[in-house]
């Protein structure tokens, strides 16, 4: 039980860090652009 806890929120954390990086290199690409 504890074990699938920790496993779910090792994913939610790893499909939010994803996320995050793809948003933060989408900013940077138009930042560039803007320069």
């Amino acid at each position: 039980m504890i074990i699938s806890i920790i496993a779910a929120l090792f994913m939610l954390n790893s499909f939010a860090l994803i996320v995050w990086v793809c948003l933060t290199e989408r900013r940077i690409q138009k930042w560039e652009r803007e320069k």
